[in-house]
C-alpha cells in the first residue's frame, strides 16, 4: 500500500492546534504513558522521541536535563513544539491561551529541542527583593540574562500570573523557574501547608511557562513535610511532570543564642540524603557553609541536578558570609561552570545574591554588578 505522505502531513498539521487538549480520555492516556516512561529513565542521558508532536513528552524530559531529540514530520507540530521549547511554555491557544507572537526567531525543522543546548543564566528576584519585580525584570534584561527566577513572597506582584506574563512580554524575558515561599503560613491567600504550597507554586509556574520550581528542605518541626518528601514527592511528580520540582540543599546557620558553632536547622540536609530526591537545586553558597566543594557534590549527584543557585562565599572570622557576588569569595565558581559546560549541562543557573552585595542603594552600581555577573557566567559557561 502506497502512503500519501503529503496527505498524512496535512492531516497532522490540521490536528496540531488541538494536540494537547485533554479530550475524552487523553489525560489518563498521557498519565499512563508518563508512568511507563519513568520506569525506564534510570541511568539514561539521551532521549529520542519519534512522532513527538508538540512536545508533550520531549520538552518536559529536556527540561529535566535529558538530551532530547524531537522528531516529527508535521511542520505545524514542530513549529508549536519549538515555540514551547524556546518560550518556556505553550504558545498556542489550545495549550496556553497565548498566540504565536514572539516565535519568529524560532529554529525550525532541526528536531533538536532544549536539553542538549547551552545552559541558561537567570537572575533571581530574591537578589533584589528590596526592588519591585518590574524593576528587577528591567535590570535583568539590560544586563543580558536569559531569564528570571521569581521568588514567591508576601507581595502579590510575585504570584499573580497575569501580571508576571505582562512583565515577560514587556521585557522579552521568560520566567525560567519559580521559588516556592520559605514559610507559606506568612502569605495571605496562599495554601498554608508545604505540599499544598508546592502545588500552588507549580500551578503558578505552569501559568507563566516556568520549567522548574525550587523548594526548600523541611525545618526541624516540619515532620509532615518530611513524610511527604519521602513518601509522596515521586508519585506527585509523576502525576505532574511539568514543572520539575527541584529540592534545594540548605546552609548551616549561626544562631544568636548559640555562638559556639553554626547549626543545621533543616531535616534531610546531608549529602547522603540528597540523592534520595528525584531532582535537585544545587546551591553553591549553602554548600560552602558545610565545607563542601560544589565540584565534588556535582560529580556525585550530577544525574539529579536540574537547577543551580550560584553565588560565592567569604570567610569572616569563624563565619561564612553567603550569597556574595560570583567573583568575590573562595568558591571555584569559574571551574564549576566550566565543568557544567563540559558535561553538557542544559539546565538553569540562577544568580542568587544578597542585595547588599549588589549595593542596591545605588542603581548604577547594581547595573555594573549585574553586568559583571553575566559576563562571568558567559565566560565560564561555554556561551
Amino acid at each position: 500500500m502506497k502512503v500519501d505522505f503529503d496527505r498524512e502531513r496535512a492531516w497532522w498539521d490540521a490536528k496540531a492546534p488541538e494536540e494537547e487538549q485533554d479530550l475524552a480520555d487523553e489525560a489518563i492516556n498521557r498519565a499512563l504513558r508518563w508512568r511507563e516512561i519513568e520506569l525506564h529513565l534510570a541511568g539514561v542521558r539521551t532521549v529520542l522521541d519519534i512522532g513527538a508532536g508538540t512536545g508533550a513528552f520531549s520538552i518536559p524530559l529536556a527540561r529535566r536535563g535529558f538530551a532530547a531529540t524531537h522528531v516529527d514530520f508535521s511542520p505545524a507540530m514542530l513549529a508549536l513544539a519549538f515555540c514551547k521549547a524556546e518560550g518556556g511554555g505553550p504558545r498556542h491557544p489550545a495549550a496556553g491561551g497565548a498566540d504565536r507572537r514572539g516565535c519568529a526567531g524560532v529554529r525550525r525543522m532541526t528536531g533538536e529541542l532544549a536539553g542538549g543546548g547551552p545552559m541558561r543564566f537567570a537572575l533571581s528576584t530574591g537578589s533584589l527583593y528590596t526592588y519591585g519585580p518590574d524593576r528587577v525584570f528591567a535590570l535583568a534584561a539590560e544586563a543580558g540574562f536569559d531569564g528570571v527566577e521569581v521568588f514567591v513572597d508576601p507581595r502579590f506582584d510575585t504570584r499573580q500570573p497575569v501580571y508576571l506574563r505582562r512583565l515577560m512580554e514587556r521585557y522579552g524575558l521568560p520566567i525560567l523557574s519559580v521559588h516556592a515561599p520559605f514559610r507559606p503560613q506568612r502569605l495571605a491567600a496562599w495554601p498554608q501547608t508545604q505540599p499544598k504550597s508546592i502545588a500552588a507554586t507549580a500551578e503558578l509556574a505552569r501559568a507563566v511557562g516556568a520549567e522548574v520550581i525550587i523548594v526548600h528542605l523541611p525545618r526541624l518541626r516540619e515532620r509532615a513535610y518530611v513524610r511527604w518528601l519521602r513518601n509522596d514527592l515521586r508519585a506527585w511528580q509523576r502525576a505532574h511532570p511539568n514543572p520539575v520540582v527541584a529540592v534545594e540543599n540548605m546552609p548551616l546557620k549561626w544562631i544568636r543564642w548559640w555562638p559556639i558553632a553554626p547549626l543545621d536547622l533543616w531535616r534531610m540536609n546531608r549529602l547522603e540524603e540528597w540523592g534520595a530526591f528525584p531532582h535537585l537545586n544545587l546551591d553553591t553558597t549553602h554548600l560552602a557553609t558545610k565545607g563542601l566543594d560544589p565540584l565534588m557534590v556535582y560529580e556525585r549527584l550530577r544525574q539529579r541536578v536540574v537547577h543551580v543557585h550560584l553565588s560565592n562565599a567569604r570567610r569572616e572570622g569563624r563565619r561564612i558570609r553567603e550569597h556574595r557576588c560570583l567573583e568575590d569569595g573562595f568558591l571555584p565558581l569559574g571551574a564549576f561552570l566550566d565543568r557544567l559546560a563540559q558535561d553538557g549541562y542544559a539546565g538553569i543557573v540562577t544568580v542568587e545574591l544578597e542585595p547588599k552585595f549588589l549595593e542596591t542603594e545605588d542603581e548604577e552600581k547594581v547595573r555594573s554588578h549585574l553586568r559583571q555577573q553575566i559576563v562571568f557566567c558567559q565566560q565560564h559557561g561555554g556561551v
